[in-house]
C-alpha cells in the first residue's frame, strides 16, 4: 500500500502497464550497482564456512537475524533505502532501526550453486 502512491505517477489513482513496468524494473536499480559486493561478500561466508567444516565443526556460529524495529516501517526504493545500512567500516550504522529476532546456527552441509 505504502508503494502505491510512488508507482502512481501521473497521480490519477490507477497503475496503468507503463507506471508498474517502471516501478517493478526501478526496485533493482539500487541492487544492480551492488552486485559485485553481494559476490564478495558471499564469497567470504563460503571461505569461512569451508574452514570451519575442515575443522570438523558440524554448524556455524549463532547467526543473527535482525528484522525491522518499526511495524510498519517508512517505505524506501530500493535505489535510496540501501544507503542508510551499515557497512564494513561503520557495522553499527543505522542499528536503531532493527531488533534482533533470533538466532540461528547454519548446518555447514550447505552448498553453493551457480
Amino acid at each position: 500500500e505504502a508503494a502505491f502512491p510512488a508507482a502512481d505517477t501521473n497521480g490519477d489513482g490507477v497503475l496503468d502497464l507503463s507506471e508498474f513496468m517502471e516501478s517493478s524494473f526501478s526496485m533493482f536499480e539500487g541492487v544492480k550497482k551492488r552486485t559485485d559486493d553481494i559476490l564478495v561478500t558471499l564469497q567470504r561466508v563460503v571461505k569461512v564456512l569451508e574452514q570451519q567444516k575442515n575443522q570438523g565443526r558440524k554448524e556455524t556460529p549463532p547467526v543473527e537475524i535482525y528484522v525491522q524495529s518499526h511495524e510498519k516501517p517508512d517505505f524506501q526504493p530500493p535505489h535510496a533505502a540501501w544507503q542508510e545500512e551499515g557497512t564494513e567500516d561503520n557495522p553499527e550504522k543505522n542499528m536503531k532501526e532493527w531488533k534482533l529476532s533470533g538466532e540461528v546456527a547454519l548446518p555447514l552441509t550447505l552448498q553453493t550453486a551457480e
